[in-house]
């Protein structure tokens, strides 16, 4: 919003314990003015997530809340457990969090994970989730 020169009309809310830091439009300025790697930096931070929300976007129109989930979930898998097939993913927010990120209500999100529970294809313990089988939970991400 600094780049707009206009008020800030968003809001944000930390969902863990952060440190917040204030840089004074001054400052940013002048460094973009004095620094060309800055620029750049700054340019590529504001294109990679430019590209995330235009894959959001793309992923809440063309993919189901099943898709959805199955998507995030394979993103999201500990990587500790790279090369097993059977994995394990502790959810690092709430359901409710997770669910308003993929563009679901609570209770679709938490209705899928029953389903993929009772296909087998997640085994979930509160916060805890196993995949049993990666390939399995690959293949019905796009059925």
């Amino acid at each position: 919003m600094i780049f707009l020169e206009q008020p800030c009309g968003v809001t944000a809310e930390a969902l863990s314990n952060c440190l917040l830091l204030h840089i004074p439009k001054s400052a940013i300025f002048g460094a973009l003015g004095r620094n060309r790697d800055v620029t750049r930096k700054l340019l590529a931070t504001l294109a990679l997530q430019t590209h995330h929300l235009m894959q959001d976007v793309e992923s809440y129109s063309l993919l189901n809340g099943r898709q959805r989930i199955i998507g995030y979930l394979l993103d999201h898998l500990a990587a500790e457990e790279r090369g097993a097939e059977t994995r394990s993913l502790d959810l690092a927010f709430s359901k409710c969090i997770i669910a308003s990120r993929l563009n679901l209500t609570q209770e679709h999100f938490s209705r899928i994970l029953h389903e993929l529970s009772e296909l087998g294809l997640v085994t979930v313990n509160g916060r805890r989730l196993t995949i049993p089988s990666l390939e399995r939970l690959r293949a019905h991400q796009f059925k």
